[in-house]
């Protein structure tokens, strides 16, 4: 397109020339530009967004309940686990225990069994020392076990054999009975010699007799 320049009265003559901004696209001439319409959602397609979510949010909880329970189903069996584990130890202890108490009760009675027996001993070695005529009360009670007319000697400590000399025929011990007099012997050492063979009715051999069926009995206890 040409175009030239105007000069003096051709300019003064001249009008201003309007230019139509307005987009081809906006139709006519003058019409105001609107913007452009955002499109419209679809009902179901949001719908089913929704479901979706409600799902996803169902199973999510779901999966922690689960889990929940698994847990706690967990702890519970490794609870119980420990609980039987430390019910068998505590029922061993009880059981240790109980035969503690039983070896130390046993222990216990059978100490006291040979305290006794010492005490008796040391008594009747002092009885003895102090009194010959102590020992006549051992030899009737072991003449008391056996018949008379089978004695045929009696051994004794000569100190001890002196006193029973003098009272062989109170005890009622025939004239043919022989009483040694053996230093070998302690004090209460009591041995009768018979036809069937030797009885020792000494204190040391009869309190060791006691102490044995004492011990026995106690060990025998439940």
């Amino acid at each position: 397109m040409s175009s030239r320049v105007l000069t003096g009265e051709q300019a003064r003559r001249a009008l201003p020339m309007r230019w139509d901004v307005t987009p081809a696209s906006a139709g006519s001439a003058g019409a105001t530009a609107r913007p452009p319409e955002a499109p419209t959602a679809d009902p179901a397609l949001e719908r089913r967004l929704a479901e979706l979510e409600a799902e996803a949010a169902a199973r999510e909880a779901q999966a922690r309940k689960v889990g929940f329970e698994e847990g706690q189903a967990a702890a519970r069996r490794s609870l119980e686990g420990q609980f039987n584990e430390a019910m068998e130890r505590l029922a061993r202890s009880v059981a240790e225990l109980t035969g503690l108490r039983r070896r130390l009760r046993r222990q216990t009675e059978e100490d006291l069994v040979r305290l006794a027996t010492a005490i008796a001993r040391r008594i009747l070695r002092r009885e003895l020392s102090l009194d010959p005529h102590a020992i006549l009360g051992l030899v009737k009670a072991a003449f008391d076990r056996i018949e008379v007319r089978e004695i045929l000697r009696v051994r004794l400590h000569p100190e001890d054999a002196r006193a029973v000399g003098a009272c062989l025929a109170d005890l009622g011990v025939p004239e043919r009975v022989e009483l040694v007099a053996d230093r070998r012997l302690e004090r209460g050492a009591l041995l009768i010699e018979t036809e069937r063979g030797e009885l020792d009715a000494s204190v040391e051999t009869q309190l060791d007799e006691i102490e044995r069926g004492l011990a026995d009995l106690i060990r025998r206890q439940p």
